[in-house]
């Protein structure tokens, strides 16, 4: 056969191959030629002069060049050597095919001319001149770039690939479906911007699972990065990083904070837990593999639903109503009354131990900073559900931090911190931008303008009307210092400065500060001119305590709330531990709870929470997070409402007993 047959035949190949998909295998130019000119059969390539026939330096130069090109079609490999042709040529074509499919693919081909080799040229033998065929061929524009571009383009190609295989291989489907629900049920910041993404990326990966062998998904792979396909950098996006994080097992509700701590504003804060459809499903079969629904549904508990078992005290209206009058008042001691003017202090476990037993009566001091240790008592509506609590009884409890108004929560709702030790929130209601700052006695000052100190932690984490107006008219600041143990010891100075004044409505604004769970309230009532400024409360911190130096007027007056009035006695019907240390159980922080005469809460309030439930309804904590609050448990008459105190916080509460004698107590918790 004739060379020139050979040759078109090369050329024939190169047209079916794919011109989209053009790649080279990692051989070295040495095997291509070495290969090439070894693989002839005996006689098939005679000496010319020097040099056999076939070792000519013009077709040297193509098959290094374009000899190790391989075309990907229909999800399979081929070469420019597949080609049917008979005789010796058809021998070293087998050959080369061999080698180069026995090889990975090592990059893209690229060429800086439209040309490769030489089509023919013509050497002159004295009586004749002869023609010489070369291996040729002309190549697409979209195979040929400018030679100093051609390495960018080749390690972008190769980066791609990487990329590509990374997400095709570690982004799991299930964490793309998820992400996709939050988008569409809208609990995604910014997530509707995504969605075109996300929807290309899970049709890319269904094609790519589609595939039968890793030798085709590895192909699959290679034409996406050369297409600058979306999986090229789909992982390394933000939306592909919160899906990254999502499939390596990252909680569902970390992944999406750091996901919206990249896109959302510095005072952004989600409104709502995360649950997917799947999810819900999930958790709807526990529920009724359990056939616990009815557990689900809640109201407050009266007293008549408990038994004195679980009551520390009660007075002697509650006893009768409960039956139990004889019971507790083989308990009392019937004295002639003294009264013990001087109040003492003592430990909430020495009040319970020595002083409740004798009772007969309490009345107890409802303060304003009470106001967050508001409680009720919850029980099931159904009274023979299923216990689904982690301890031996259906009765759980809910606290209301604060008024529907209180400072704290529109803090809380803004994204600020109100646990640390020391809290400083300044509350108002007009379009005003009011700036609070705390000078430190350093001389260090944390305002709008240097938002964090390094060595106190003081931190300005809400700051509104700035720029823009809150939309209900409910601005809040907040500086925070979290820990107590690196404050320094000096005078510390709180100032409110009306930076811009836009609004004459709802003149004044209030400062709570708390110190250690102890809270006051500075108000000033008068409107604040552009660019006054007020210092609101100068203290001293000697190491352990606060001392108030001088301060706008702190709030004292009585605030009504669940039927109660504060800054008065109110009579207690009631004192009980929270049911889960109930029968001698000890699970979890202990609670004290003082229910109180004529308190009753208008409101339906959260009936659970994830913290009480059993172990086998954690896995579903973010479902049981959104019917937690959305089951609210409805107000209903002679409701166990009252206060409550934490034994993990240190507070305090004024009370007034009556028994052997009577006596004012300070209860320390």
């Amino acid at each position: 056969m004739h060379f020139g047959d050979f040759k078109q035949a090369i050329q024939q190949q190169f047209k079916t191959m794919n011109p989209e998909a053009m790649f080279v295998v990692d051989v070295t130019k040495e095997q291509l030629w070495d290969t090439y000119l070894a693989s002839f059969p005996e006689g098939s390539n005679p000496i010319y002069r020097e040099r056999t026939e076939h070792d000519c330096n013009c077709c040297k130069q193509f098959i290094r060049n374009i000899g190790a090109l391989v075309s990907v079609v229909d999800d399979k490999v081929v070469s420019i050597w597949d080609i049917d042709i008979d005789g010796a040529y058809k021998v070293v074509a087998n050959a080369m095919k061999e080698l180069i499919l026995s090889a990975p693919i090592k990059q893209i081909y690229l060429n800086d001319s439209a040309k490769v080799g030489t089509d023919h040229n013509f050497e002159d033998q004295g009586d004749k001149v002869r023609q010489w065929d070369h291996f040729f061929l002309e190549i697409p524009s979209s195979m040929t770039m400018r030679k100093d571009r051609i390495a960018t383009r080749v390690g972008q190609v190769n980066t791609n690939f990487s990329t590509t295989t990374r997400a095709l291989t570690s982004l799991s489907m299930s964490a793309c479906a998820t992400v996709r629900d939050l988008i569409m049920q809208n609990s995604l910041y910014r997530g509707e911007e995504h969605l075109d993404k996300v929807n290309a990326f899970m049709n890319t990966l269904r094609e790519y699972r589609s595939l039968e062998t890793d030798e085709k998904r590895t192909l699959f792979c290679w034409v996406h990065a050369k297409q600058n396909g979306i999986a090229s950098t789909f992982r390394n996006s933000v939306i592909g990083t919160l899906i990254d994080d999502i499939s390596e097992g990252f909680d569902l509700e970390d992944a999406v904070a750091s996901f919206e701590s990249k896109v959302a504003p510095h005072n952004y804060k989600r409104s709502k837990a995360l649950i997917t459809p799947a999810m819900v499903k999930k958790a709807n079969e526990t529920i009724q593999e359990l056939g616990i629904e009815s557990a689900l549904h809640r109201r407050m508990a009266k007293l008549s639903d408990i038994t004195i078992n679980n009551v520390l005290f009660a007075d002697d209206s509650v006893k009768e109503s409960m039956g139990v009058l004889d019971v507790l008042n083989s308990q009392v001691k019937n004295k002639t009354p003294k009264e013990f003017k001087n109040v003492e202090e003592v430990s909430v476990e020495k009040f319970i131990k020595d002083i409740l037993p004798n009772a007969t009566s309490m009345d107890l001091f409802l303060e304003n900073e009470h106001l967050p240790n508001f409680v009720n008592l919850i029980t099931p509506a159904d009274a023979d559900a299923p216990n689904i609590l982690k301890w031996d009884n259906n009765f759980s409890w809910s606290y209301v931090s604060g008024t529907t108004d209180s400072v704290k929560e529109r803090v809380k709702k803004a994204g600020g911190n109100v646990s640390g030790d020391l809290r400083l929130s300044l509350a108002w209601h007009n379009g005003d931008d009011l700036d609070l700052s705390l000078r430190l006695p350093s001389g260090r000052i944390v305002y709008y303008g240097n938002s964090r100190d390094s060595v106190t932690g003081a931190n300005l984490d809400v700051d509104m009307n700035a720029g823009t107006v809150d939309d209900e008219v409910n601005p809040v600041e907040n500086i925070v210092i979290p820990r107590a143990a690196n404050m320094p010891k000096g005078i510390y100075t709180a100032v409110v400065h009306n930076f811009t004044s836009r609004d004459s409505k709802n003149p004044g604004y209030e400062v709570e500060f708390e110190f250690l769970g102890k809270i006051m309230t500075f108000t000033q009532e008068h409107p604040v001119r552009q660019n006054q400024k007020d210092v609101v409360v100068e203290f001293e911190y000697n190491g352990t305590d606060v001392r108030v130096l001088s301060s706008l007027p702190s709030t004292t007056r009585s605030k009504e709330q669940w039927g109660v009035s504060t800054q008065n006695f109110v009579p207690v019907d009631s004192v009980m531990l929270s049911p889960n240390y109930w029968d001698d159980q000890k699970v979890g922080n202990k609670h004290y709870f003082f229910m109180l005469k004529e308190c009753a809460n208008p409101n339906p309030v959260r009936g659970l929470y994830n913290e009480f439930l059993s172990n086998e309804l954690q896995e579903h904590r973010k479902v049981f997070e959104v019917l937690g609050a959305n089951l609210q448990a409805e107000s209903t008459p002679s409701q166990l409402a009252g206060i409550g105190f934490s034994s993990t916080l240190r507070n305090s509460v004024i009370c007034r007993v009556k028994g052997a004698f009577n006596r004012t107590i300070k209860i320390k918790f």
